[in-house]
């Protein structure tokens, strides 16, 4: 028998993990943005404090950052460590990025289990949070509710506490595609 070549197929859950990636794309895009704007702020800083020679990049801790200016940095080559005074700054900036990312994971289970198992669209969108009805495309979007979210997920006591908890950092992020 020949290997099958080409995509796999696209099952529920394949699609569903698309969808969930996608919205959380766009939910921290603002937030993803505003690191880069700091990290590019941090290489101008170190290339004012140590004259790099226009590297638009650093090293620190063994992860190289680099500023958006910077199209093709080789892998192989050496980059300045930063500069000890900048070290807090970074931390903080790092400090940042681990909290948006731990975010990130919670949210995607989250909604991993508020819409896995969904039976058909009406399903899908009673399933969905009200806040991120607007990542919807074209017509699904004008989908009513038919059954209160509480109703429609299959969530137990503790999950649903879960839920209650990052509710508010869901909306957060949804609110601030719109305002960044």
């Amino acid at each position: 028998m020949m290997p099958r070549r080409g995509p796999p197929p696209t099952t529920p859950e394949n699609a569903l993990s698309k969808f969930i990636d996608g919205v959380l794309g766009q939910m921290l895009a603002a937030e993803n943005r505003r690191l880069q704007t700091a990290i590019d702020k941090m290489v101008e800083r170190q290339e004012e404090i140590v004259s790099s020679n226009g590297v638009l990049a650093f090293a620190y801790k063994g992860t190289v950052y680099r500023s958006v200016r910077a199209f093709a940095i080789p892998q192989n080559k050496r980059y300045p460590s930063l500069h000890l005074s900048l070290w807090s700054d970074m931390e903080t900036l790092l400090a940042d990025k681990v909290y948006i990312d731990r975010d990130r994971q919670t949210i995607n289970q989250m909604l991993y289990k508020c819409l896995n198992g969904f039976k058909d669209t009406q399903d899908f969108r009673n399933r969905l949070p009200e806040v991120l009805v607007g990542y919807l495309d074209g017509p699904s979007r004008q989908i009513p509710r038919t059954v209160p979210f509480e109703e429609a997920v299959c969530l137990d006591e503790r999950d649903m506490k879960m839920y209650q908890r990052i509710l508010p950092r869901i909306e957060l992020y949804a609110v601030s595609r719109l305002i960044y």
